[in-house]
């Protein structure tokens, strides 16, 4: 049911918002206060094509939105056929643009016009003076075949295969075109793997290999200045080590007539084995680093490797390249893989159609009883009223495929003489004879 209506800019109406509760509502006033305006707005809500004259003057756009009770009035098989979210309560939302430009939703979920109408008659049924939408619609006339035959059990239990039918068939289709894709790409896959795998990238080499570098280019300058430092250290003439040495023998001679030359002693002693060891240190370091020119274009050569990958492939590190190659595998391990889910999804799907097919028949047998006592009883209470030769027929037509609520289509058809032949007719059948 209705439970609220909120009107923008639409017409004459600048904001209306309108709850309303269970039981029945009157919206009442005199000829020009708006109720046919309140209708136009429900309209674009029911699909009709919205008009940018209708938007109030001076607005940008207009905004008309309904919220719907439809917990329990069975309209899952709808959300479900249209791939939309279901929920208890639902939300209709319709916006038109000054520049012509309109927007639909359901749920807050783009929607076609052609949804929104099909929606729409399912919520609303607007009576006028000479029209009834809601008997010229066909699932109106399933719902009263339903509600005869008293199939509930039959056509839930049809739903939920139907349901899952077109769940194997939707992961086909898409299982197909991921394939088909794939497959498309197989050859350029292959040949990207074998180029990074050819690379025999490991992890954390391009940072070493960056460091090397830079050693070997600088590996003169390096070791000039490590071994000036050495000779700052070790030097026998001026030396630091030296100098310290006389300058520990001399504060060992004055030990015995100045008390704290023992302290001061035992520091510089300390400061002299942590120099000397250091001085070792930057020796051994000096004598490591030595110019290798070979090595060094072997080092550029391997790095301008990993940097025209990283270009070729527009990643900034290494590890990403690793992860692409990853990538890669698994998507030509997918595509040898493809064809047994196809297989899978393929018999899967043959024997959901099968019992979809089974169960529509045992639903489709419930409406053909229920249409023949609806045409017996018809005709029974119609001739005391003066129709004796009134006719009342339910016609079947198969569909290509079954549809959400089965697998015949439905006609309601009226012949209230034997010369004239008036039939309730639906879109499906217009122009049809």
């Amino acid at each position: 049911m209705l439970r609220s209506l909120y009107i923008q800019n639409y017409a004459l109406i600048e904001k209306l918002d309108i709850g309303f509760d269970s039981g029945f509502s009157v919206v009442t006033g005199e000829t020009g206060a708006g109720k046919s305006i309140m209708l136009g707005a429900i309209g674009l809500l029911l699909g009709q094509r919205a008009d940018v004259k209708a938007i109030r003057l001076g607005a940008s756009k207009c905004v008309i939105e309904a919220r719907f009770d439809i917990s329990a009035y069975g309209m899952r098989p709808f959300f479900e056929e249209n791939e939309l979210e279901y929920d208890g309560e639902c939300i209709l939302r319709r916006e038109v643009q000054a520049s012509g430009k309109s927007r639909a939703f359901i749920n807050d979920t783009p929607a076609s016009l052609a949804q929104m109408k099909e929606l729409g008659e399912l919520l609303i049924d607007v009576h006028s003076q000479h029209q009834n939408l809601l008997l010229n619609q066909e699932g109106f006339q399933l719902n009263v075949l339903d509600i005869l035959a008293r199939n509930d059990a039959v056509l839930e239990k049809y739903r939920s295969l139907y349901g899952e039918w077109k769940r194997t068939e939707r992961e086909l289709a898409e299982l197909h075109a991921l394939a088909g894709q794939n497959r498309a790409d197989e050859d350029y896959i292959r040949f990207q793997l074998e180029q990074l795998d050819e690379a025999r990238l490991t992890e954390g080499e391009q940072e070493l290999l960056e460091q090397e570098v830079e050693l070997l280019s600088h590996a003169e300058e390096i070791k000039a200045g490590l071994y000036g430092i050495e000779q700052m250290f070790a030097s026998d003439e001026g030396g630091m080590l030296s100098l310290l040495k006389e300058n520990l023998n001399t504060l060992h001679g004055l030990r015995k007539v100045y008390q704290p030359a023992e302290e001061l002693h035992g520091r510089m002693e300390s400061a002299y084995i942590e120099l000397k060891d250091l001085s070792q240190e930057i020796s051994s370091r000096a004598e490591n680093v030595e110019f290798d020119p070979e090595r060094l274009a072997e080092a550029n050569e391997r790095l301008n490797l990993i940097y025209s990958l990283q270009q070729k492939h527009r990643v900034q590190t290494l590890e990403e390249l690793m992860a692409l190659a990853d990538e890669y595998r698994k998507r030509l391990s997918d595509i040898t893989s493809y064809d047994d889910r196809i297989a899978e999804l393929t018999a899967l799907r043959d024997s959901q159609y099968g019992q979809v097919k089974a169960q529509a028949a045992l639903l489709t047998r419930s409406r053909t009883e229920a249409a023949r006592e609806a045409e017996r009883q018809l005709a029974a209470r119609l001739v005391p009223l003066g129709m004796p030769n009134v006719r009342f027929q339910v016609e079947m037509g198969l569909r290509k495929e079954p549809a959400c609520r089965g697998r015949i289509r439905w006609r309601f058809c009226f012949l209230p003489t034997r010369t004239v032949c008036c039939r309730i007719s639906l879109p499906w059948l217009r122009g049809a004879r």
